[in-house]
């Protein structure tokens, strides 16, 4: 999904090429079922940030014209592989190896590698397209996923279209968003969308690319700052020397990190790599401020999970080391109610280790999520009512599910005409697939309509865990079925089932032979 109906000539977070003897296609925008057209060569790359799942195909050696946030240049140029950092903490690399550093004499000859700050609007020359210049005008906005991370407004004189990235729309950055003056134009009535296709007094965009990472994820979960609070208090409940590490494995969790220094007074300790990031992040200078590479003057520790410091490091049952707790911070996904009722148990149990000397926990889970699941999907949609909508993720494990049901998810924000026109082209999208076909996309409609969409929603089995969570880490921690928690979601947004839960659940209808 790197590439927009409107704008060919741009592509999202994908620095590939057509597999030998292919072709990139493009649908017709008016009409999905007409014969796709080859794709022009792309004349600008937008990077929403610096996930390695968002770098695909860039290298050293990469050429075209790339544009980002400042913070995701600086994040780029600093990169490096986890392995590279553990032998530079073993005393194999004696010189850090940074995986782009190749960019930077490159950046110096031809310019290529941009940025534009959030807010700021800037007009792109793209060249030509069928004898006609093609100009547009992009603002960046932060997407509240990780430091640099990026949404991107893409107007011309006939098209806007928003590209979210990956994107956390809880409610404080939905908020954020409607008072926002460059996207002002864009924010729907509550109204329904009229048939004509506008809003009084208002603009739609064409299109929104909306991040589906977590679209068959769990429910609704905690806005973050009540979740970093609630942390806080479980922290605050252990004895005054526990040790306590933050399986900080990824860029997107640094608000813990400030919190912490915030709420106790002191720093936290992270490795050489991690400070390196921090001091690119030029727009959050308090990174750096309450972070130390100094493992003996702190408590708190975000440091490498594969080469701890010494104080992290345990080699006694039950997270103890010498006289001292080890306690292990890691995050999962938790819906708001079941992390209500587990907060209070948590707390409970923490009392009575304090009064009682029971034994502590040695691990806290945290529900920081980077990525917003159907709830917050939907009420950032119902926010532009736009037009036309598109998946930018589609998750291997979920064999297609996610962008066939896309449709039925966020049709009620659209037109009769738009919705039909947002299943053919999701239609035209399957039957064009290598992986998929005609005949997948028709035994699938056939099963849908023979048991009904909620009972068909609720015979698709989810995966567990996270295709973005490396294998083995304790990040990949799962409370409640993704598939039980998904059909619990469609049941409130679309009314009751058609048969019993324990019907739509126990039956497994194969999706694919």
């Amino acid at each position: 999904m790197a590439g927009l109906y409107k704008f060919p000539l741009i592509r999202v977070d994908c620095f590939t090429s057509p597999r030998p003897g292919t072709t990139w296609l493009l649908p017709n925008p008016k009409d999905p079922s007409l014969p796709w057209t080859p794709a022009p060569n792309a004349q600008l790359f937008l990077l929403t940030h610096v996930h390695s799942d968002h770098l695909l195909g860039l290298s050293n050696s990469f050429a075209g014209r790339i544009l980002c946030s400042p913070d995701t240049k600086r994040m780029l140029l600093s990169l490096e592989a986890e392995s590279n950092r553990v032998h530079s903490l073993n005393g194999i690399l004696e010189v850090p190896k940074r995986k782009y550093d190749g960019l930077r004499p490159r950046h110096r000859v031809d310019g290529n590698r941009e940025t534009l700050p959030y807010g700021e609007t800037r007009e792109f020359d793209l060249g030509y397209r069928l004898n006609e210049q093609v100009k547009v005008k992009i603002t960046l906005f932060d997407a509240n996923h990780c430091p640099g991370s990026t949404m991107f407004l893409l107007q011309s004189p006939d098209f806007s279209v928003l590209h979210t990235g990956d994107v956390r729309a809880d409610s404080p950055f939905v908020e954020s968003l409607r008072r926002n003056p460059t996207l002002e134009e864009y924010i729907g009535s509550g109204r329904q969308v009229e048939r004509q296709g506008r809003l009084p007094n208002k603009q739609r965009l064409d299109r929104i690319y909306l991040d589906t990472s977590a679209l068959l994820g769990t429910g609704d979960m905690p806005d973050k700052e009540v979740a970093l609070q609630d942390v806080m208090q479980q922290l605050d409940l252990y004895p005054r020397d526990t040790v306590f590490f933050f399986n900080i494995w990824c860029f997107g969790w640094e608000d813990i990190v400030k919190e912490v220094a915030r709420y106790f007074g002191t720093v936290v300790h992270v490795d050489r790599y991690k400070r390196s990031i921090y001091k690119a992040i030029a727009s959050d200078p308090s990174l750096l401020k309450c972070t130390t590479e100094s493992w003996e003057t702190t408590r708190f520790h975000a440091c490498e999970r594969l080469a701890r410091c010494p104080m992290c490091r345990s080699g006694t049952p039950a997270g103890q080391a010498g006289n001292k707790l080890i306690v292990q911070v890691v995050f999962a996904e938790i819906k708001t109610v079941a992390w209500d009722i587990r907060h209070q148990e948590f707390i409970q149990q923490l009392s009575h280790a304090v009064t009682d000397n029971g034994r502590y926990p040695t691990t806290i889970e945290v529900p920081l999520a980077r990525h917003s699941l159907l709830p917050e999907l939907r009420r950032l949609v119902q926010l532009f009512r736009p037009m036309a909508i598109s998946p930018n993720t589609l998750v291997p494990t979920s064999r297609g599910m996610d962008y066939y049901l896309f449709p039925q998810l966020f049709g009620e924000m659209l037109s009769k005409e738009e919705l039909e026109r947002a299943k053919g082209e999701r239609d035209s999208w399957f039957v064009k697939h290598r992986h998929f076909g005609g005949d997948w996309l028709a035994r699938l409609k056939w099963q849908e309509e023979q048991i009904g969409l909620l009972a068909f929603i609720g015979s698709f089995n989810v995966e567990h865990g996270d295709a973005r969570h490396p294998s083995g880490s304790a990040s990949t921690t799962r409370t409640d079925t993704r598939d039980v928690s998904y059909v619990d979601q469609v049941n409130r947004l679309l009314g009751p089932p058609v048969i019993s839960e324990g019907d739509r659940l126990n039956e497994r209808h194969p999706l694919v032979d």
